[in-house]
């Protein structure tokens, strides 16, 4: 297994469901934080459409949030893209099942994850400064558990919409 034939399963299991499918990318680096946007700067208004990325983001741990801030590059993706989720769902996991320095392997967010989180008062912005993407899914119950796979090809992102 590498990057590009995980990559290439997502895409055909995903036109087997019936979306319209482009990779968008197979070694995106940037900040985490940014990227769930370029995607869906990307998406548009195109319908029944999965974009899918492979990425090694970055997350910019902020000194004094070394030790309390909990959370890895998957989950940052998707917090950074809350603000800006409208009618589709995003999903963020790292291949070996584990992203940052928790037990869970990403986080999915949709509408339902922004309602939620506007009626707890949960702010992503506050959690990104933080460093605390994993307190504020916690809270909101979206984060994806693998398990550890025992496979480390990169990050997978897919971004749907039907």
């Amino acid at each position: 297994l590498n990057n590009k034939s995980g990559l290439d399963s997502m895409k055909q299991k995903a036109k087997e469901l019936g979306y319209h499918v482009k990779i968008t990318s197979d070694k995106f680096k940037g900040y985490s934080k940014n990227f769930g946007r370029v995607l869906i700067e990307k998406l548009g208004s195109r319908k029944n459409i999965c974009l899918i990325a492979g990425c090694e983001t970055t997350v910019k741990i902020k000194e004094d949030h070394f030790e309390s801030g909990k959370g890895g590059r998957n989950q940052e993706i998707c917090l950074g893209a809350l603000d800006h989720i409208e009618d589709f769902t995003l999903a963020s996991i790292d291949s070996d099942g584990v992203d940052g320095i928790t037990d869970a392997a990403g986080a999915i967010i949709d509408k339902e994850t922004f309602y939620i989180s506007s009626s707890h008062k949960l702010y992503p912005d506050t959690y990104l400064a933080k460093n605390n993407s994993f307190g504020f899914f916690k809270k909101t119950n979206s984060l994806i558990y693998t398990g550890k796979t025992g496979i480390n090809v990169m990050d997978f992102v897919v971004l749907l919409r039907r």
